[in-house]
């Protein structure tokens, strides 16, 4: 991403692989491997899809030790932000504005 122009939708990706990568346990330091960021989001989007159980995609070294409801919602949130889709991410933008992260008083 050196040469591309930084704007709102690439920060939302970005912080789409951010989110899914402790999930994963696939980290990509650079985005220079291209490869390994699109088996991470084809991964994710294949459980998100229902198409392969949470396991295959959870980080192994968690030994299934994890809320199942916030890892479902934080990969689904994660998903959001990779597609490529223009309304998507700002369904995802405006999903995750501050005004709709605080809850209302009981």
């Amino acid at each position: 991403m050196f040469d591309d122009k930084l704007t709102c939708s690439s920060d939302i990706f970005s912080f789409g692989i951010v989110l899914l990568q402790p999930l994963s346990g696939l980290y990509l330091f650079d985005d220079l491997n291209l490869h390994a960021r699109g088996t991470l989001i084809r991964k994710a989007k294949d459980v998100s899809m229902g198409k392969c159980p949470i396991s295959d995609f959870e980080d192994p070294r968690l030994n299934g030790n994890v809320n199942s409801v916030d890892f479902e919602f934080i990969l689904q949130i994660g998903v959001l932000c990779v597609l490529k889709n223009d309304s998507k991410s700002d369904l995802c933008y405006s999903f995750l504005s501050p005004t709709n992260l605080v809850s209302e008083p009981s």
